[in-house]
């Protein structure tokens, strides 16, 4: 009898901690080049005498650690003689395309008041199981958006359907290299949820394109479910102003690229054992990123020159 009440602890102990995990969270698994295992971004639909099937995600080699990244870009559509561009949204439900043609109408300007945006979105419902409410999202991101786009993440809890928590983050500036952001998420209800998701959305208009790469949860006391399998490096002083020194946390050789924020290699090192010293007293100040691989693993942070 006890070795099954703690079989039964041990079952249930796994179930809540998978049940908090975000799936494919650093998006090396694809199903596709075009979707990414565990997300949704793609859906097909007949409107008006036309089919399209609507894909806004693809498997991208920018990533900010390991080999992939998910991208995101808005999706053109031909309807009525007429081009429009909807949004390009990744999540973690799916896509319900059972709505009132007058809506998507009014939503493509045809006086009906909703955006193509907002209706997008309101196609996406469901997510992955959950029973807390995290304290907030932590993603990295670089975003490139056309002039005057936005892009925007939202977390949402749900219970029985309803929303009870949610948290929002938008931004329309560009970034060069990756950036984490983190999205707080704030109870609406005391209900206990079932449900969640987070919704990646990169914008409209034509040339915009998101990259997000290494999504975690954090819970209540600021850590994350799971640590991440790729920390094989320290770097420091940082900020710094002549030398910083990287110290690998993994056995055997690496290699170190450091990158300035267009892209451009300003020192590289192959082989490397133990700590090595980066000088950098001769580039200019601003932010720069240390690209390390080893054991088949890669991560990048960001360095500051002052």
């Amino acid at each position: 009898m006890k070795k099954i009440l703690i079989l039964f602890a041990f079952v249930c102990a796994c179930g809540i901690l998978s049940a908090q995990t975000v799936p494919n969270a650093d998006f090396e698994q694809w199903n596709s080049d075009e979707e990414a295992a565990g997300w949704t971004s793609s859906f097909s639909m007949d409107l008006m005498m036309t089919s399209f099937d609507y894909s806004s995600a693809e498997k991208s080699s920018n990533s900010h650690t390991g080999y992939f990244a998910m991208g995101l870009h808005p999706y053109a559509i031909d309807l009525m003689l007429t081009s429009y561009t909807l949004p390009g949204i990744a999540h973690l439900g799916t896509f319900n395309a059972d709505f009132d043609i007058t809506n998507l109408l009014g939503g493509f300007g045809g006086g009906g008041g909703l955006d193509a945006g907002s209706f997008i979105e309101s196609m996406v419902q469901g997510g992955i199981t959950c029973n807390r409410v995290p304290q907030s999202v932590k993603a990295w991101i670089r975003y490139v958006p056309a002039d005057g786009d936005a892009m925007s993440v939202t977390v949402r809890c749900y219970s029985n359907g309803e929303v009870v928590a949610e948290g929002t983050y938008n931004s329309t500036t560009a970034s060069y290299g990756y950036e984490q952001i983190t999205i707080p998420v704030t109870a609406t209800s005391s209900a206990t949820p079932d449900q969640l998701n987070i919704i990646f959305n990169c914008g409209s208009a034509e040339g915009s394109n998101l990259y997000i790469d290494d999504i975690e949860l954090v819970m209540e006391g600021g850590s994350g479910i799971e640590e991440p399998a790729n920390v094989i490096f320290s770097a420091g002083p940082n900020p710094t102003r002549d030398i910083i020194t990287v110290t690998p946390t993994v056995a055997g050789s690496y290699s170190a690229v450091l990158f300035d924020m267009n892209g451009r290699e300003v020192w590289a090192g192959q082989s490397l054992q133990g700590a090595t010293k980066v000088d950098v007293s001769e580039l200019s100040e601003g932010v720069y990123f240390l690209k390390v691989t080893a054991n088949g693993l890669t991560r990048t942070e960001k360095i500051m020159v002052k």
